[in-house]
């Protein structure tokens, strides 16, 4: 249900399988004018500039209003 609010939790684990969620909100914001519910996104990095290999599509996301 892309109006429910979502809070993603990658503890360790990564937030690869986290992609999807937010491609979907921008692809039903863009293509079908369907603005999501707040979608929260927390995970840890030890070496933020090493290991966030999502990081500039995550802070688009974020300009986006997708996350």
């Amino acid at each position: 249900e892309p109006t429910k609010p979502c809070i993603l939790i990658g503890p360790g684990t990564g937030i690869a399988p986290f992609r999807s969620f937010w491609q979907q909100r921008l692809y039903d914001l863009e293509k079908k004018g369907v603005k999501g519910g707040d979608m929260t996104l927390l995970f840890g990095c030890r070496q933020p500039d090493m290991d966030h290999i999502y990081k500039e599509e995550t802070e688009e996301m974020k300009k986006k209003g997708v996350l």
